[in-house]
């Protein structure tokens, strides 16, 4: 987990707002508001998950680290008690590891390569599978066959196959020699390409020694102009280059060189890369041939964008497969899952695409014969992400096993009584689902009652066997068995973990987005800033706002925010209020309300809440047409209902910076606001209700209501920040406000 500091340059250490505005009363904040206290906690959060409590400071608010905690994320999947016996994932789920997590084998040529979860998500792996390649037949460049409609056709040229090495060192680079014809003498591919408009970028391999030295390569929609550059093969240079095309040569070894254009494309059904002897630099590309003289050709490439990518071949087809061979356990025990078998291994790629199931990578198995395998593991827990695709088979194993007994976990079927769950011949717990959908499935299993969860909404349980033993992946030792579908995910532990099922459960589960999320982060504290420790707390669950809600960290403006429900989530605190009867008060908060209707009441800070009718301060909204006009209004409240309003009207869902300042609580009744400041500007003020009141009684402060048993008083919105003075600060409204503003960007 984080540590939330952060190193700081001199130019950033600024004074901050209570550095600036010293002696608040109380001060809380998402943001750090003093330097002193630029890494201490700002909050407390309780996860909902298992209710553990954990403080945050603001670095750790923003940098993912509290949504991490309050997913079940400081703690990885793989490494709870002793550590999982085997686990196989296409993300890290391990702390201890960080190492790549497949080997992939490409169908255009067996080239095998490791890769990581980094790498196979940004494009790299599917790049190194092919795909990039818009060209057919790259490397039979003249007379092509194949049955497609693409086909590399002469003109003015006869063509070798196979007459020299390659760059890659095989026999398959062919030569191009001009005919006796007075024309231009090269090759083009016969029904072009289908391209969208955009900048592309083509190369081709070639090499002289066959009495040219200088060639000229076009990139081309049909129709259109002949717009490429030439190139010298002795020297390795670029020559004249057309408008509006950019050119390159790359030095390939053997006197071969990778020559390079790119230019903008129209949207067409027909692009031609085009190579053709020249004489001379910007030359006549029309001239009488020589049979003696050609060049070497191999590699062709067409690929969308302005940066030549790594060569990939075709035939009759521009996109790839990618298949796993291995797949790598992260548990530490090196107990990879393999498949040496080219027919049995899964695809990861298929179509020079990715494949993914709800956005992230999975790996698919046929249902035929695809299967990774790894040494016997012996099971007590098990956690399972996939998905099936068809349900038509007899039995289908997500993770397999036969230990002189059948065994597994499971996931349709055609026999009857089966559908999904885990089977120790000849028992089994089973679910009863049997769907196309994404799943999470846990399964545990002890001396006495065995479980099976889907989705952690359901559980399932029997006696079916202490352990399962597991050695496969996608399959299990029957004909027939194999799992027809998408794994992303599986963790095998060899103790029980059930007291740690919902915590890996969400962790899976909010990366996969396979349910929907439940997992909150509630403030259970949220810590004074001002130096004076007057903490607001709630102890009782059901009533603490949220600062982490579905997953997700809760904000506003793209700052974090604290939401209350308006039912009865709220703080209280514990020291006597700060305020006096006859002092002044500055509160200024930054605020969001909803999109519900104002309540008669809605208080963002109160003192003395639970007083005597006459002996009460508080600030919010008033909507009490039988006491305030205009409402919805900005208001300060003395008793039930009679203060200072706004003359004005507020909306909902939107954001506030309201300032209230105060010379003298006693008297602002009858005196008016020092200032009622509304997003930046001053408002003006009219009293409401009839009344008077005679003292300000010492109860705490509380943050969110006026009062519990009034329940119309609950605030129903978002608090980002509330400062308070127990004086009135309005000569530097305009200062404290800037500050606050250039933070949140409220107006």
């Amino acid at each position: 987990m984080g540590q939330g500091s952060i190193t700081r340059k001199a130019s950033d250490l600024r004074p901050l707002l209570l550095d600036r505005f010293r002696n608040a009363a109380a001060a809380y904040s998402l943001r750090p508001l003093t330097l002193s206290g630029q890494d201490n906690p700002v909050v407390k959060v309780r996860r909902s998950v298992d209710n553990t409590e954990q403080d945050f400071n603001p670095a750790q608010i923003n940098d993912g680290t509290l949504e991490q905690f309050v997913n079940a994320g400081d703690v990885a999947p793989a490494d709870y008690g002793t550590g999982a016996a085997a686990a196989y994932s296409l993300r890290h789920v391990s702390d201890g590891y960080t190492g790549d997590v497949v080997r992939v084998r490409r169908s255009v040529d067996n080239t095998e390569q490791d890769f990581n979860p980094t790498e196979i998500e940004d494009g790299t792996l599917a790049s190194f599978v092919g795909g990039q390649n818009l060209l057919l037949r790259s490397e039979i460049l003249g007379g092509g066959t194949g049955g497609a409609s693409q086909t590399w056709t002469n003109f003015g040229t006869t063509y070798t196959a196979n007459a020299i090495n390659a760059p890659d060192g095989s026999l398959t680079a062919d030569a191009m020699i001009e005919t006796t014809d007075n024309s231009a003498h090269t090759i083009y591919l016969a029904g072009g390409t289908t391209v969208s408009a955009g900048q592309y970028t083509g190369s081709l391999y070639i090499k002289g020694g066959l009495g040219r030295d200088w060639v000229y390569l076009s990139l081309r929609n049909s129709g259109v102009d002949s717009n490429g550059a030439y190139f010298n093969l002795s020297t390795g240079s670029v020559g004249t280059v057309s408008a509006g095309v950019t050119a390159s040569i790359q030095d390939a070894g053997n006197g071969w060189y990778r020559c390079i254009v790119t230019r903008a494309l129209a949207s067409s059904p027909e692009v031609y890369l085009d190579p053709t002897t020249a004489t001379s630099d910007n030359g006549s590309l029309t001239f009488v041939g020589d049979v003696t003289k050609g060049i070497y050709v191999w590699g062709a490439q067409l690929e969308e964008g302005t940066t030549v990518g790594d060569y990939v071949p075709t035939s009759g087809t521009i996109a790839g497969d990618g298949h796993v061979t291995t797949w790598y356990d992260q548990s530490g025990n090196s107990n990879d899952a393999t498949q040496a078998t080219a027919a049995s291994q899964p695809k990861i790629v298929s179509g020079g695409s990715l494949v993914t199931e709800n956005g992230k990578p999975a790996i698919d198995f046929d249902g035929v014969d695809d299967e990774l395998s790894f040494t016997p593991v012996t099971a007590k827990s098990a956690f399972l992400a996939f998905k099936l695709n068809s349900n038509s088979k007899t039995i289908q194993y997500v993770l397999g096993g036969d230990d002189g007994t059948a065994q597994g976990i499971y996931f349709g079927a055609t026999i009857s009584g089966y559908s999904s769950g885990a089977y120790i011949d000849p028992n089994r717990i089973d679910t009863g689902t049997e769907d196309t959908n994404q799943h999470l499935l846990s399964a545990f299993f002890t001396d006495t009652t065995d479980f099976v969860h889907l989705d952690n909404a359901n559980s399932y349980s029997g006696d079916i066997g202490n352990s399962l033993v597991v050695s496969l992946i996608g399959s299990r030792p029957a004909t027939n068995w194999e799992f027809r579908g998408l794994i992303q995910e599986i963790i095998v532990y060899s103790d029980d973990q059930s007291s740690n099922r919902e915590l890996i459960e969400t962790n899976v589960n909010h990366y996969y987005s396979i349910y929907s999320q439940t997992n909150d982060g509630f403030v259970t504290t949220w810590y004074d800033q001002s130096g004076n420790g007057n903490h607001a707390t709630q102890s009782t669950a059901a009533s603490q706002p949220k600062i982490v809600s579905a997953g997700s960290l809760v904000t506003r403006g793209g700052k974090a925010s604290i939401q209350f429900d308006g039912t009865d989530d709220h703080f209280d605190t514990s020291q006597n209020n700060p305020f006096s009867f006859t002092g002044g008060v500055s509160i200024i908060h930054a605020s969001y309300k909803n999109s519900t209707a104002y309540n008669l009441y809605e208080t963002i800070i109160s003192a003395n809440g639970d007083g005597g009718n006459r002996e009460r301060m508080a600030f919010g909204y008033i909507n009490n047409i039988s006491f305030a006009s205009p409402v919805p209004s900005i208001s300060t409240d003395v008793w039930a209902p009679l203060g200072i309003q706004y003359d004005g009207t507020v909306s909902t869902d939107s954001r506030h910076l309201i300032g209230y300042y105060i010379s003298n609580w006693s008297t602002h009744l009858s005196t008016g606001l020092s200032n009622l400041r509304f997003n930046g500007a001053d408002v003006a003020t009219k009293p409401y209700g009839t009344g008077s009141f005679d003292r300000l009684g010492p109860n705490p402060i509380k943050i969110g209501v006026f009062r519990e048993s009034l329940t119309t008083s609950f605030f129903a919105g978002e608090i980002q920040e509330i400062i308070a003075y127990a004086d009135d600060r309005s000569s530097v409204r305009q200062q404290i406000e800037s500050n606050i503003n250039t933070h949140y960007g409220i107006y």
